[in-house]
């Protein structure tokens, strides 16, 4: 696993090719997940003495359902719109790995850099994954990006008008 992520820092294209294609490394791109959605709880731990600890679980939690939601959006953008021969498990293997840059992502000096890492890294992967060549690998991280982005801003905006509508009562009831 660390020759693969030394791979992945250094953008080896033969190694982002072999994690797609290897359906054991599903299980290495969890662990490396998870451990990358850790370093910034556990430091802030650090840092407040244990106080975030707490919120390790929910982190890890949120950290792979967003994973598998981008992955799923990946393989699907590859698929219909760039016709790319590739499914969701290659995707969680390269977007799990190319997680490693996320590493930086709590340290606001650097977190910029931390997430174009990502990107590139992503797109690397997808690249290796659908046989792409590189534009068609960008756009479908774009895309994907793209759409993901107005899940969650469709998603924001429900819950506000949800509790909004909630809070209704209580408000007309003074």
């Amino acid at each position: 696993m660390l020759d693969r992520l030394r791979g992945v820092v250094t953008f080896d294209a033969s190694v982002y090719r072999e994690i797609a294609k290897d359906e054991g490394a599903t299980g290495s791109a969890v662990l490396v997940l998870v451990l990358v959605s850790l370093a910034p709880v556990l430091v802030m731990s650090l840092i407040n003495r244990g106080a975030d600890l707490l919120l390790a679980p929910f982190h890890v939690v949120g950290a792979l359902l967003a994973w598998f939601l981008y992955a799923v959006l990946l393989a699907f953008v590859a698929r219909r719109f760039f016709e790319g021969e590739v499914d969701t498990e290659q995707m969680l293997r390269v977007s799990g790995y190319s997680s490693v840059f996320n590493l930086v992502s709590f340290i606001p000096v650097v977190q910029v850099a931390g997430v174009m890492l990502f990107i590139v890294g992503t797109v690397l992967g997808v690249r290796e994954a659908a046989e792409f060549d590189a534009l068609k690998a960008g756009l479908t991280v774009l895309v994907t990006l793209a759409l993901g982005l107005s899940l969650v801003l469709a998603l924001g905006i429900l819950v506000a008008l949800l509790g909004g509508v909630a809070l209704l009562p209580r408000f007309n009831s003074r």
